[in-house]
Formats: structure tokens, C-alpha cells, sequence
């Protein structure tokens, strides 16, 4: 369910983060996504303070749930590939990103 892609991405940043080397900073992860995360990665890092919550990635009360109020970070994931995208709109795709 959703796009493979987005979820190697996921995969690919989760991984990067809970490296040996790093097991001393490893903070809690949560992951909001409007499509529920695969089997094979929820399993993969059920046991390293990883935790992924579907829901309206947009909406105020989901965000909540999932803890942004005491977020010490909030990282957010493009999905999807550059295939087929010239360099202009590849340095213009966060141009819609919400900080908060």
C-alpha cells in the first residue's frame, strides 16, 4: 500500500539513523504517513524507538497524536523520484514545505 519509493526513502533515513556507531543519540522516531508503512518495516525497526502512525499528515489533531508539540525535530520526506524533472524544479520542489 502507498508508494514503494517514499517508503524506501523512509527505510534509507531510518536506517541511516539507528547505524551501531550511533547507538548512543537514539532518539525516538515517529512516522506520519497517509498510507500504512509495509509489514517488512515496521518489523524491521519495531525495537529501535521507531514508531509510524497513519493518518491526514495535514491535520492538527493527527499531528498531535503523533507527538509534533514535543518533537525536538521535525524531519519532513519529499517521496517519490527526480526521473523525468529538470535541475529548476528539482531546486524548487520544497518550496511549498511548512516549517514548524
Amino acid at each position: 500500500e502507498g508508494n514503494e519509493a517514499s517508503w524506501e526513502e523512509v527505510d534509507m533515513f531510518i536506517g541511516g539513523l539507528r547505524q551501531e556507531y550511533l547507538s548512543f543519540v537514539q532518539q525516538p522516531i515517529i512516522v506520519l504517513s497517509p498510507t500504512r508503512v509495509p509489514p517488512h518495516l515496521r518489523h524491521r525497526y519495531e525495537h529501535q524507538s521507531c514508531a509510524f502512525v497513519s493518518g491526514k499528515v495535514l491535520d492538527s489533531m493527527t499531528l498531535r497524536m503523533a507527538g509534533i508539540d514535543v518533537a525536538e525535530a521535525v524531519i519532513t520526506l519529499r517521496g517519490g523520484t527526480w526521473e523525468g524533472f529538470d535541475a529548476a524544479h528539482i531546486v524548487m520542489e520544497d518550496y511549498e514545505v511548512i516549517t514548524l
